[in-house]
């Protein structure tokens, strides 16, 4: 029988987390964006895990007939990979070539914000170098 490819999954999806979650930290304005989209999946593992103990679906079978709304918003953009449609081979080539220009531009932008590379970090980037005198500033009290 056909199964979802979960150990690539359990290997991937824990990398993706610590990349984004570093994408956030160095682009604020990000964090909004990874809520809203942290709450849509909130939803749909809760919306599927209501039609798996309903008995309406098998999370490891046809987990992909879930009638989630944020999943059928966006599953045209994903490989399902079962069953195989004619467009399956394009979206497969189109990931590629968008996660090996992530990673690409990962390394870039790790080599840019290394320390001795004379690229300053971009506005608003937090700064993860140390104090120059290691003092801190003392703490603003608030006059009553």
């Amino acid at each position: 029988g056909w199964w979802s490819p979960g150990r690539q999954v359990v290997v991937i999806v824990p990398l993706v987390a610590i990349a984004l979650a570093v994408l956030v930290d160095r682009h604020r304005p990000l964090r909004w964006v990874a809520g809203a989209l942290g709450l849509v999946g909130a939803a749909n593992w809760m919306w599927l895990a209501v039609e798996a103990t309903t008995d309406r679906r098998t999370i490891i079978v046809d987990f992909y007939e879930t009638a989630a709304v944020g999943y059928r918003a966006i599953e045209w953009a994903f490989v399902q990979g079962w069953p195989v449609t004619s467009s399956s081979d394009a979206v497969l080539a189109v990931w590629t070539v968008v996660i090996a220009l992530s990673m690409v531009a990962g390394v870039l932008v790790g080599v840019r914000d290394r320390p001795g590379s004379g690229q300053p970090p971009d506005e608003g980037e937090r700064s993860w170098a140390p104090e120059s005198d290691g003092a801190r500033e003392p703490a603003a009290t608030a006059a009553t």
